[in-house]
């Protein structure tokens, strides 16, 4: 004989007597002590008694001071009331059970009927004097009813605890102020499910792609395939010509979805104080393409909610560093669009980004063991913020407390907030922002394609008298001397950093293989008869110029190289950082293995050439 909590459906959710161990049905209630009955319950469950008790009701917290139980999901909860009928589930109501438990409370709401279809196939398989169950009158009625309790008690399973507190848009933030010493390196990380039934993941990897030069450091794509998937191969195909340093490549899980190959990218990061990551994954990659409503690779601006809100999330956290890292001064993670009290998971807190698009300070987060935490849920990743961080602890890049993003007046809300964020902001290595640079490179070279293609024509020659073959161009911008060195038969690679200028070069006839996006002080260049750099270096900071040095020498018998020796007025807003006489470049030079060989005054008056390795 022990106390309990009656579950039975026919009495709905309250406080009973004594019940025999094993009885099913319901015996006559009687009165106890339901404060101290409840009160022993927590202690058991929570090492603890309660400060304040208060009696739970169903779908009521009070006052945010609720936090789940270790169980509660509609569908666990609709087999137990089922069960209390002495039936047992079938195999197939056990799996769509699970199903139902991984979706959530959110989705059993909106899909009550398909809930009743699948109760009405397992109650086919269960005979009832001399009709099976489904037949029963009033079945449908019933069922009905059982799946509104599930969804009732699911909403309800919850104990009082002062000590946590589901989390609130309107908490105080807590800021832990960034460590940095240097100007962070930025990292990153992201997840490919690349299924068959759409051209999904490739849109995706395209977004991605236009703006990757914003990671400097360790770039990291992990692919989960299966039947369903195309190879790994066709995925690192779609990245030709950019750099991935590393491929994580699993089988797919479908329990815990982009966790697959989670723990295997972030193992791959460095830990240090100056290093920040981005997360992010192929969004929409389940959907048939006439869900997701992307016409063609590559589209931008489609219908469909899916690509419009996902569009969001790469603008959000990609093309606005400059909001990223005032974010990451104060919060040791910061992520799109914040959301409270999805999930129904109680090793959550409650909250996530939606989407799974943050960023996160590497040190701070490696720095807390909980960082290894996954769930096993289709959504492991989208509730793996809330298991290391405080919901009060995660900054916010675009909307608090956003809606349900499947809902056109939530996108719509969300796209009108984004149009009075300013233009694009990524950093490039001249100062200014990626699309600022790229407008007026347009508007002043376009216009002149073809003087610009003949300037560099005198490099190119310059270069083949030397008897160069092969040659990189480091800093190709629009793509001219690519095109000049394609015409006179040079094997020529370009490198440069804006997605927006490669696609420009690529309109001119560069082929996309040819232009590398990359950054020039940390690519991994390879061996060649020469290399071309003209007005490049005054972009870059002088302690990074000697690693970069060091590696020119090693990697090439001809360097072609100028930078502006004047200094100007706008030098800051151009991004103009190391200004060197011609003097003083060549001493530069000579201590990292490259000599002066001549002027060559064929592109700009001051061009000089080197060799290495003497």
């Amino acid at each position: 004989m022990t106390d309990h909590i009656c579950e039975c459906p026919l009495r709905g959710f309250c406080y009973k007597h004594m019940l025999d161990k094993g009885q099913r049905e319901h015996d006559i209630c009687r009165g106890v002590n339901v404060e101290e009955h409840v009160r022993r319950k927590y202690l058991e469950a929570w090492g603890s008694p309660p400060p304040v008790f208060v009696p739970p009701k169903v779908g009521v917290a009070r006052d945010g001071l609720v936090v789940p139980v270790q169980s509660g999901t509609v569908g666990t909860e609709l087999k137990k009331l089922i069960g209390w009928f002495g039936i047992k589930p079938c195999g197939s109501c056990g799996n769509y059970a699970n199903e139902m438990d991984r979706n959530g409370i959110e989705w059993c709401e909106a899909n009550v009927e398909t809930i009743i279809k699948w109760m009405s196939e397992g109650a086919a398989k269960i005979g009832l004097a001399g009709f099976t169950l489904d037949r029963v009158p009033g079945f449908e009625f019933g069922a009905r009813k059982l799946v509104e309790q599930a969804i009732s008690k699911a909403k309800s399973n919850v104990v009082i605890n002062p000590n946590r507190r589901i989390p609130r848009p309107t908490d105080p933030p807590i800021k832990i102020p960034s460590r940095w010493t240097a100007e962070p390196t930025r990292h990153m990380i992201y997840h490919i499910w690349p299924t068959k039934r759409s051209e999904c993941w490739r849109w995706n990897v395209e977004q991605l792609r236009r703006r990757i030069e914003l990671f400097n450091g360790v770039r990291v794509v992990g692919i989960a395939v299966d039947s369903d998937t195309v190879t790994a191969d066709e995925v690192k195909a779609a990245f030709a010509g950019v750099r991935i340093d590393h491929w994580v490549i699993v089988s797919n899980d479908r329990k815990i979805g982009e966790g697959a190959t989670f723990h295997k990218m972030m193992e791959l990061l460095p830990r240090g104080v100056n290093d920040i990551t981005w997360y992010g994954h192929a969004k929409g990659t389940k959907y048939e393409s006439t869900v997701v409503a992307i016409p063609v690779p590559g589209a931008v601006g489609s219908s469909g909610l899916v690509p419009r809100w996902t569009e969001l999330l790469y603008r959000s956290t990609l093309d606005h560093y400059s909001e990223v890292r005032k974010s990451l001064e104060s919060f040791p993670i910061t992520g799109s669009m914040k959301r409270y009290g999805d999930f129904n998971k109680p090793e959550t807190w409650r909250w996530h980004y939606s989407g799974t698009f943050f960023w996160f300070r590497n040190a701070d987060t490696f720095a807390r063991p909980q960082w290894r935490k996954l769930i096993s849920f289709y959504g492991a990743v989208e509730c793996w913020p809330s298991c290391v961080f405080k919901a009060a602890e995660g900054g916010v890049l675009l909307g608090n407390d956003v809606g349900l993003l499947y809902v056109e007046s939530e996108v719509v809300k969300h796209e009108e907030a984004y149009k009075s964020w300013p233009t694009d902001e990524r950093p490039t290595s001249n100062g200014v922002t990626d699309r600022q640079f790229y407008d007026e490179e347009t508007r002043r070279e376009a216009d002149h394609w073809p003087e610009l293609v003949a300037l560099h024509g005198g490099g190119v020659n310059a270069i083949k008298s030397l008897g160069a073959k092969t040659v990189v161009e480091i800093g190709s911008g629009l793509g001219p001397f690519l095109v000049a060195a394609q015409s006179a038969g040079l094997d020529a690679i370009g490198l440069g950093c804006s997605p927006f200028e490669r696609d420009y070069a690529i309109s001119r006839g560069v082929p996309p293989e040819r232009y590398l996006l990359d950054d020039a002080t940390t690519a991994m260049l390879p061996q060649v008869d020469a290399i071309y750099c003209i007005e490049v270096l005054e972009h870059i900071p002088e302690p990074q110029l000697g690693p970069m040095l060091d590696q020119i020498a090693a990697k090439c018998r001809w360097f072609y190289f100028s930078s502006t020796p004047h200094p100007a007025d706008d030098d800051a807003t151009w991004g103009h950082v190391t200004i060197k006489t011609k003097a003083e470049w060549i001493e530069l030079f000579s201590r990292h293995g490259l000599r002066f060989v001549r002027d060559d005054k064929s592109v700009v008056e001051w061009g000089m050439i080197f060799i290495s390795g003497v």
